[in-house]
């Protein structure tokens, strides 16, 4: 898996290769976390929240869990994070 700089520079990169109008309701924009996430409705850890768009009182933001992708896809390289990326 590639380190969490390399993965900001991916996460940086296709965020400015998406039309201007998706962000316009971000308030908070992309957060990147070096942690990862377990769903409240996972068994035995089995359940990973890979990101999340989240709505608040203070604005809206999505959160990517970089934690969560190394922990999904721990031998993938630079091109797979990034299409990855790109098709969801």
């Amino acid at each position: 898996m590639i380190g969490i700089d390399e993965f900001h520079e991916i996460l940086t990169e296709v965020c400015a290769e998406l039309p201007q109008d998706m962000f316009d309701h971000l308030h908070h924009g992309v957060i990147l976390e070096e942690r990862e996430k377990i769903s409240p409705h996972a068994k035995n850890d089995d359940l990973i929240i890979l990101g999340e768009y989240s709505r608040t009182g203070y604005g809206n933001r999505i959160t990517i869990y970089y934690g969560s992708f190394v922990r999904s896809f721990p031998m993938e390289d630079r091109e797979f994070i990034k299409k990855n990326f790109v098709e969801s």
